[in-house]
């Protein structure tokens, strides 16, 4: 192998480990951190608990016995915001 042909090879495979974040021994290197995202704040409004979104309530968990009708009554809104999902 010719010294410019090992040259282009080492160049190469040193162009490889740079783009795909590995050092030389196999090693990981840490490029940049992912956000960390919190976990939705849950609250309790009369039988339900909800989380809040950008574009409204959404229901999580209803915390009652069915009504005499066998029937859940969803609120329309909740603290003023309206009920957009129940999850």
């Amino acid at each position: 192998m010719t010294r410019k042909t090992l040259r282009k090879c080492c160049a190469l495979a040193l162009s490889v480990m740079m783009l795909t974040g590995t050092a030389a021994l196999g090693t990981n290197v840490l490029l940049h951190t992912a956000p960390t995202v919190s976990a939705a704040e849950i609250f309790t409004e009369g039988d339900y608990s909800y989380e809040e979104t950008e574009d409204g309530i959404t229901i999580v968990q209803y915390h009652n016995t069915l009504n005499a009708e066998g029937t859940v009554r969803i609120p329309g809104t909740i603290h003023g915001k309206p009920v957009t999902r129940i999850g």
